[in-house]
């Protein structure tokens, strides 16, 4: 049976299941039923569709109505078939479908116990048959959890083969949705790789959020967030798209999304699809910590030092923890030499090793060619010859490498380009050019037996015999975009080939950092990831490392390591600000990598650094992580708050310069039309790298309340000067000849009344220079950063509270921080200590409130009031404490405190002490110069003078 549809490419779909509107009268043998308690899954045999349930205490709730599977797949004479029974409802994408009645359709079930990583349950297992192919779909639903995961085999039973595209194994069209009980839902949005961008996003009935790998959803006003997640992402790339919100009803129409495009199903083919959990919790922030364990459990099997046991805290000393180290990249960038790293690692061996860096990390600028890895003339001694002066100052040594990258000036392209990554049409596919690794630049294709060998002998180089011990990973993804692989494989199948090659040349006891890396794919193969962009020295060049460290942090400690990238505390940050970007590093337990030139630091910078040095491991919760997102760009607001403008998003562009370009009276009729915001390479300007125009024209609506407007832009890759009426109200990042990239930074320009015309049409007008990469006004989305990071410490004499208090706006604030707010009782009282002031804050029950200047941030430690002396504050590491302080006697006989401090530097060590009422610290034993002195009649500082020690244990006398 053949069935046509109209479409613009020739293409094949598989529908399994069609949805279905008319109501149909059910017999029982038509539905096979799988019922936890908590969950109820019920399967249509007639219709192919499954729905899911949740029991609440007055009903069975519906979570999931009528959802299917489907495939599409190119057929080699451009016919559509469709697999399935009733007529079609939906079309899928451009699809219209004109459908023959189809016969031959077999539909068996059973349920079967079951048992794996996640617990026991039952596992309903379908069947379906008909002349062109098999779908077996397993649906599990665990064991008091309400949880369930779906997979599916298809084999292919046809005489022909099918170019596979996308497989949808949740499959939610017309009559079928998600159901929510209001229309205020925040979605968890997770970015394809590395450097993607991550963010809580509010639904709505205009915009289409598409998350890979994973997504959650949260309903504030139920207490209630859905997980969809991939628990597997080894045969496809994984992700899910919405389509339609219904805010009416709460009704949310997707389908999840399996790229499998390389993969070619000959006749008797199957293909085994990654699996896919559905699970309810109330908790947004627990449940996707729970999600990142699931990944875990189920990531492939690979020996290597990143073993987590989901026990902590994770150990701070020996080669497996946290990694903390110095990388070349954020200072010198491609400029590196033999001396700027041995300056650097000289500086470190003096200052910061006692304090707990352990790498070194050698990046991009020392290599040849992409391709060709030995060192260029800037490093005349070579690799070994430089691993061996890292190792003798102490330190491990790290190595960053492109493995998949291959420049046109390198070995590896001129003697083997048939290793290449391929086009469709065989041409080798280039991703962009770059002078310093070697001119135009192509990609290895994983999938090619001589590739995997080369890869694991590169590795095997690095680490065994040029001695590194770290290796940093970059450029992952482009292994994984897809092409024409060597062999039959889906995109990241050919990638997990090229990283298991890489672990087998670099071993089971050398550190992988993946970096530019598909985050799913990845899992189980690399001991830490880069979870963010690129950060640089400037307020809004460390921030989005602030949203990739709170949006990623269920995968740290629980899949890898995260890294947020490199901590810099240079000028132009000012102190306030150094200081919350380190809290946030700190806070976080995530990799710490410095990234300074270390000698050029002032010694309050440096002292900073040292107050983030070892890595706790144990990750801070980003308390307000799930708030509805700030207001978007394009939007002018009136001084009072209460009229406001949207720009449209069709913009006039021309590429040059030309100061008269800013001109009202221009004549732009001639410009092409760019859509804002957007790219402007994907708009028909690829490889753009100079100066380029915007033009918009507007005019204010009556009664629109005259005096200074607030216009709200967005995001430029690299910088700008904006114009109104020809005079200009604002610049970001620096113009050259001067020039300085602002890319991240979110612009808000204050206009004056006088520049405004208020009875006709307005003309702004943006000039742009872009010094590389993309370019464009490409978001009008501002960073919904969390205010508050509670990390709670546990010991075994006492637990408290670090609590971060951040200001991101460029005014002050007020807050308020409650004991609800940080998991605390609010039955107790609590004492409350500051560390960047030093200030004792005092007793705290109901609430705290306080203030905070622009960008900055308070760091609270926040201990129950107890009826016998205890330390408040320490003032060796961020977390106060929670790295220095081993343990905390009390002999209450004796009404002495013995303390064992460990991870010391040289320098005064200031440990704060709470003294209830009867208590008066009278002395302090310790084998070293210490002091007191009086903070207020309830606490105490103790100075102690490190000298040489690491460890110290000591006493205080009440």
């Amino acid at each position: 049976m053949k069935c046509t549809y109209i479409y613009k490419s020739a293409a094949a779909i598989l529908l399994l299941g069609m949805l279905y509107t008319s109501t149909m009268s059910a017999q029982v043998s038509q539905k096979i039923e799988l019922d936890n308690r908590l969950l109820k899954i019920r399967f249509d045999k007639v219709t192919r569709t499954w729905s899911l349930y949740e029991n609440t205490s007055a009903e069975w709730r519906t979570v999931l109505q009528n959802a299917s599977v489907s495939l599409t797949a190119f057929h080699p004479d451009s016919a559509y078939i469709t697999l399935g029974a009733g007529e079609p409802k939906r079309s899928v994408g451009d699809l219209e479908p004109v459908r023959e009645p189809q016969s031959g359709v077999d539909v068996r079930g059973n349920i079967e116990r079951y048992t794996d990583a996640i617990g026991a349950g039952k596992k309903m297992n379908i069947r379906i048959e008909n002349p062109q192919a098999r779908w077996e779909i397993a649906i599990v639903l665990y064991d008091k959890k309400k949880a369930c995961t779906i997979s599916l085999m298809v084999k292919n039973t046809s005489n022909d083969s099918w170019r596979m595209n996308e497989l949808h194994l949740l499959d939610v069209g017309k009559a079928g949705y998600l159901q929510f009980g209001t229309g205020n839902v925040l979605m968890h949005v997770n970015g394809y790789q590395s450097w993607s961008n991550s963010e809580v996003a509010k639904l709505d009935s205009v915009t289409r959020p598409a998350s890979f790998w994973s997504t959650l959803f949260h309903e504030p006003d139920a207490n209630r967030s859905t997980l969809l997640g991939f628990i597997t992402n080894s045969a496809s790339t994984n992700s899910f798209r919405t389509r339609r919100f219904d805010l009416t009803d709460g009704e949310l129409r997707f389908e999840s999304v399996s790229d499998i495009k390389t993969l070619q199903l000959s006749p008797g083919g199957e293909f085994h699809s990654d699996r896919v959990l559905i699970s309810l919790e109330a908790s947004p922030a627990e449940h996707l910590e729970q999600y990142g364990q699931y990944l875990q459990m189920f990531s492939p099997q690979v020996n290597k030092p990143f073993t987590p046991s989901i026990i902590r805290p994770v150990p701070m000393t020996g080669k497996d923890a946290v990694p903390t180290g110095w990388c070349s990249w954020y200072y010198y960038y491609q400029h590196i030499s033999e001396d700027s790293i041995l300056q650097n690692l000289n500086f470190a061996a003096r200052h910061l090793k006692s304090a707990g860096l352990r790498f070194i990390q050698i990046d991009d600028g020392f290599q040849i060619a992409a391709g060709d890895w030995d060192m260029n003339g800037r490093f005349p001694h070579g690799h070994k010859w430089m691993v061996d002066q890292i190792h003798q100052k102490g330190f491990f040594s790290g190595l960053w490498v492109a493995p998949f990258a291959v420049a046109e000036s390198s070995s590896v392209y001129k003697e083997h380009r048939d290793w290449l990554l391929r086009n469709a049409d065989g041409s080798p596919r280039e991703y962009f050019a770059n002078d310093w690794w070697g001119g135009r630049i192509f990609s290895l294709d994983p999938s090619h037996p001589a590739v995997q060998s080369w890869l694991e002998n590169l590795f095997y180089m690095i680490t065994s015999q040029w001695g590194y011990d770290y290796v940093k990973i970059d450029f992952l993804y482009f292994a994984h975009e897809g092409g024409k692989y060597h062999a039959n494989v889906t995109s990241a199948q050919a990638y997990q080939m090229g990283l298991n090659a890489i672990r087998k040349g670099v071993g089971s006891d050398k550190f992988i950092l993946g970096c530019g890396a598909p985050l799913g794919s990845s899992v189980g193969f690399v001991d830490g990831m880069r979870i963010g962009g690129d950060v640089y020295a400037g307020w809004d060049g460390v921030t989005p490392g602030v949203n990739a460290a709170a949006q990623r942090t269920f995968y740290h400690d629980n899949v890898w390591y995260d890294d947020p990238d490199c901590l810099i505390v240079r000028d132009p940050l000012t102190a306030d600000q150094a200081r919350a970007w380190a809290s946030v590093v700190a806070l976080s337990g995530q990799m710490n990598m410095l990234s300074d030139k270390l000698s050029a630091l002032p010694p309050d910078r440096v002292d900073l650094l040292k107050m983030t040095l070892p890595s706790y491991g144990v990750p801070a919760t980003p308390v307000d992580l799930f708030t509805p997102p700030n207001e978007d760009g394009l939007l002018l607001r009136s001084a009072d708050g209460q009229s406001i403008l949207k720009l449209p998003g069709k913009w006039k562009f021309a590429v040059g310069d030309s100061i008269a370009y800013r001109e009202p009276g221009l004549d732009d009729n001639g410009w092409d039309e760019m859509p804002v915001p957007s790219r402007w390479e994907n708009a028909g300007y690829a490889g753009v790298d100079s100066f380029v125009w915007y033009r918009v024209k507007f005019s204010f609506p009556p009664g629109w309340k005259k005096g200074p407007v607030t216009f709200s832009f967005g995001k430029i890759d690299d910088c700008d000067q904006t114009f109104l009426n020809g005079r200009l109200i604002g610049e970001t990042g620096a113009l050259p000849p001067n020039y300085a990239s602002e890319w991240t930074a979110f612009r808000e320009y204050i206009i004056s009344d006088s520049v405004v015309t208020w009875d006709g049409e307005n003309t702004l007008a943006v000039r742009v220079y872009d010094g590389g990469g993309p370019g464009g006004i490409y978001s009008i989305r501002r960073l919904n950063l969390p205010s508050v990071w509670n990390l709670s410490v546990n010991k075994d004499f006492e637990k408290w509270n670090v609590v971060g208090v951040f200001n991101w706006s460029k005014t002050g604030v007020s807050t308020t921080i409650t004991p609800a707010r940080v998991g605390l009782s609010s039955r107790k009282t609590y004492i409350a200590y500051e560390l960047w002031s030093d200030t004792y804050l005092g007793e705290m029950n109901k609430e705290l409130p306080m203030s905070l200047g622009p960008t900055s941030s308070k760091i609270l430690s926040i201990h129950e009031k107890q009826d016998r002396p205890f330390i408040l504050s320490t003032s060796r590491h961020i977390t106060q404490g929670a790295t220095d302080i081993v343990n905390e006697r009390w002999d209450a006989k004796n009404r002495t405190l013995t303390v064992t401090s460990d991870n010391l530097i040289n320098g005064e060590y200031h440990v704060v002490v709470y003294e209830p009422s009867g208590y008066s610290l009278t002395k302090v034993i310790a084998p070293l110069k210490t002091e007191m002195s009086k903070i207020s009649e309830s606490v105490e500082k103790i100075t102690l003078h490190i000298s040489g020690k690491n460890k110290v244990v000591w006493k205080m006398v009440f």
